[in-house]
């Protein structure tokens, strides 16, 4: 029989058999330039296949194979060989059980500890950071917002409302500035269960983006500043890097998403570290915050994200609040060399308009806003698994690079 029929007979792939064959656990008599399979190749089969059950290695089994080829499978010394090869493999087994037996316990108290240590702690409760109070500031007339029907404790606000004189509204709910601004097209959902972080083909260019930005923050004095991270239903950096940021900093952190920021606000209560956070649920780039007031922008794909929802971009639409010597700091994805990719992803979000996924363009637009833009080629990818949000448009074969960037504000231009 030949390799297909002797497949189907078996129940083993044609790649194996053929692998089989190279390395002479199976010797097929030759018919031409094919493998011809007999009732001997079938039981041979058999017997490799219930030594691989009983967990004998392929260089094990070929031992046995070689053995038995030599003999009629009644001498003393070989059927001693085949007890004694048994024997060592039980003992072998029962090794690899106890041992499997004390990784099970492990594991059940890994179980235990891991299903505790995500228990709400009831003290860490937050709200909108009292501090944060003169940085809100009216979108429409520039006034100082004031503070109304608020439930406050010794330096924060859980509810109430923001108002200007003007007539502009707020809400505070549960600690999150809630402008009314929605995102309400059905090109875009809150990511509640982080599924951008799952992406295979992204892991490994995540945490070289998280090498890159850690070892630029360190580097940085950040003691009393104002960090703000954007668009954080892509990816969220500070939530995995608090640590890094000094405990007497202002973080804001804005998504069009509010489910997304009550995630990551009640996941972030559940850690063991405070950080004074304000969070701003707003589709638009209209924040009610006062102009010049962040000192460093996280930009971990923000930029991206941004960019498919808004015909500008970030820098553009929202550089009035950063400081005239701010720094921004981030990661970007690149289409430059993907042509087909790129066209996937106009098509996918058809309202963009003007160039997305483009750091040629991105750095313009920074230069444009007094930045001077430094770029470092982090990771290409060029070949794609994941079907789930903008990744689903890469096609394989084209290069899609992963940039780092870091932007400094010239003050002096």
């Amino acid at each position: 029989m030949k390799v297909g029929q002797f497949s189907e007979r078996t129940g083993v792939s044609r790649n194996t058999i053929r692998y089989y064959v190279s390395i002479g656990l199976l010797n097929p008599r030759n018919s031409g330039s094919q493998n011809n399979f007999t009732e001997r190749e079938l039981s041979d089969m058999k017997l490799i296949q219930r030594l691989k059950y009983q967990r004998f290695t392929l260089n094990e089994i070929q031992d046995i194979m070689a053995i038995l080829r030599g003999s009629n499978r009644v001498e003393p010394e070989t059927m001693e060989y085949l007890v004694a090869a048994l024997k060592a493999k039980k003992i072998e087994i029962d090794e690899e059980a106890k041992e499997l037996k004390n990784i099970q316990k492990t594991i059940d108290a890994d179980i235990v500890r891991v299903s505790s240590s995500y228990t709400p702690r009831e003290n860490r409760k937050t709200g909108l950071p009292l501090r944060a109070l003169p940085l809100l500031v009216c979108p429409r007339c520039g006034k100082r917002l004031k503070v109304v029907n608020a439930e406050i404790d010794s330096d924060c606000i859980f509810s109430g409302e923001l108002r200007c004189e003007c007539g502009m509204k707020a809400s505070i709910e549960n600690g999150i500035v809630k402008t009314g601004n929605l995102y309400i097209e059905d090109d875009d959902q809150p990511d509640l269960r982080r599924g951008v972080y799952q992406a295979v083909d992204f892991r490994r260019s995540v945490h070289l983006a998280y090498n890159y930005i850690e070892s630029r923050l360190q580097q940085l004095d950040l003691s009393d500043k104002v960090i703000m991270e954007s668009n954080v239903n892509g990816v969220f950096y500070l939530f995995n890097h608090l640590e890094l940021v000094p405990d007497d900093c202002l973080i804001i952190v804005t998504d069009k998403y509010p489910e997304t920021l009550e995630m990551y606000k009640h996941l972030i209560e559940m850690l063991d570290i405070e950080r004074d956070i304000v969070y701003i649920a707003d589709a638009s780039c209209n924040y009610p915050l006062k102009p010049g007031c962040v000192d460093l922008y996280i930009s971990f794909i923000s930029e991206n994200e941004h960019q498919l929802y808004h015909q500008n971009t970030f820098i553009e639409e929202c550089g009035r609040y950063f400081k005239e010597d701010s720094e921004a700091l981030g990661v970007y994805i690149d289409y430059g060399d993907a042509p087909q990719t790129y066209q996937n992803l106009k098509h996918l979000y058809p309202h963009v308009i003007r160039p997305v996924y483009s750091i040629e363009h991105t750095a313009h637009e920074y230069h444009d806003m007094g930045f001077d833009f430094q770029m470092t080629e982090l990771n290409q990818i060029d070949s794609w698994e994941s079907k789930e949000y903008a990744f689903q448009c890469n096609v394989k074969g084209e290069a899609v690079r992963v940039w780092g960037f870091d932007a400094i504000r010239n003050a002096g231009e």
